[in-house]
């Protein structure tokens, strides 16, 4: 690749972490109280006064019903503020602790969530995290409760105690619990389970044997018939780990993203999906072999010229990235191929536009 194709990857790769923690948070917010399905919550701004009064109560434990925790849960969300508020009330941390680990299990789900939602503000560069020292290792143990509602919060929960928990939850070989909850029959399980390993990874709080197995879990979800699109963000974080392409390559995962990508294009076109797609691809074409898998689908000139032509500019900026790691590549066989699909003449004009962008 050119001198200035590779500064253009380095400089859009810096974004992506910053890109999928706004995505992650957009899914996140789906999941506060006044969205949750049993719950007639309305959007409330609480005063510093409510949470100080709300943690009170919670200590004192009067009046704690599934409503007073799903209210604070959503008090917590608000701001950083309000979160410190809650834990300078003495004994507040331990008496929500309590209802975590007690047996009504609608208490639980809702004290999973004021649990995500404390950790959302604990700062990242803490060595050691206090909500992560509390609440970890019942966390893990509700991963095995087979509540469904219970085990989707819990991986909200630990997904926000990263990085800053790390050594805590990776002693308890949170990942392994976690990779079990792939297997749920529910689909919003699944998602949040997923949404764990992609933050894990972010945060570089990940083992190389645990990277391996969460890739061996991921590839099985492949098969499904509804795919989540979180899958596709998770498997993007994996394809930048080139130890793993033996895993992921013999799944033909680049095949399969090309698949996707041609669905997604004569479909909704969900940006969101297309991305990650995209930048799999970029990814895996840095291997001559599958670049010439790539280039013996029919549906490559096709793809490519409709990626450049994406009317949302981000698409199109990716999709430069990719048709250059086709452009630069200078294996013979390659360049071959290139030749005889007649690649570059078919994507010239939309290139050339594309290029005025960046």
């Amino acid at each position: 690749m050119s001198s200035g194709s590779e500064s253009i990857v380095t400089s859009i790769r810096e974004a992506h972490r910053k890109q999928y923690e706004i995505i992650r948070k957009d899914v996140r917010h789906k999941n506060l109280a006044v969205h949750r399905e049993g719950l007639e919550l309305q959007p409330y701004l609480f005063k510093h006064e409510d949470v100080k009064r709300m943690a009170v109560s919670l200590k004192k434990k009067k009046g704690i019903t599934q409503d007073f925790l799903a209210e604070l849960s959503q008090a917590l969300a608000q701001n950083e503020e309000s979160a410190r508020i809650f834990l300078d009330v003495d004994g507040a941390l331990q008496s929500l602790c309590s209802y975590l680990t007690g047996g009504e299990a609608a208490l639980q789900m809702e004290a999973t969530y004021c649990v995500a939602n404390l950790a959302l503000w604990e700062d990242e560069s803490k060595v050691v995290s206090i909500v992560a020292k509390v609440f970890g290792t019942y966390l893990i143990t509700l991963l095995s409760s087979g509540n469904p509602l219970v085990q989707e919060g819990c991986c909200w929960a630990l997904s926000n105690m990263l990085p800053q928990g790390k050594t805590v939850l990776l002693a308890q070989d949170v990942s392994k619990k976690v990779c079990e909850l792939l297997n749920s029959p529910s689909k919003n399980v699944r998602s949040s389970a997923i949404q764990f390993f992609s933050q894990l990874i972010t945060t570089n709080s990940v083992s190389e044997e645990d990277l391996i197995e969460i890739a061996k879990a991921a590839v099985k979800l492949l098969h499904l018939p509804e795919q989540d699109i979180n899958l596709y963000w998770l498997l993007f974080l994996l394809s930048s780990h080139h130890q793993l392409d033996e895993i992921l390559l013999s799944n033909s995962l680049h095949l399969w993203c090309l698949q996707k990508l041609h669905g997604e294009l004569d479909g909704e076109r969900n940006i969101i999906a297309v991305i990650p797609l995209i930048r799999c691809l970029v990814n895996w074409c840095s291997i001559d072999n599958c670049l010439k898998t790539l280039l013996m689908d029919k549906k490559i000139s096709q793809v490519l010229l409709q990626l450049l032509k994406f009317p949302y500019e981000p698409v199109c900026k990716e999709a430069f990235l990719l048709v250059a790691t086709f452009l630069n590549n200078k294996n013979g066989e390659v360049c071959g191929m290139l030749e005889s699909i007649q690649l570059y003449d078919v994507l010239k004009e939309p290139l050339a536009t594309v290029s005025c962008l960046i």
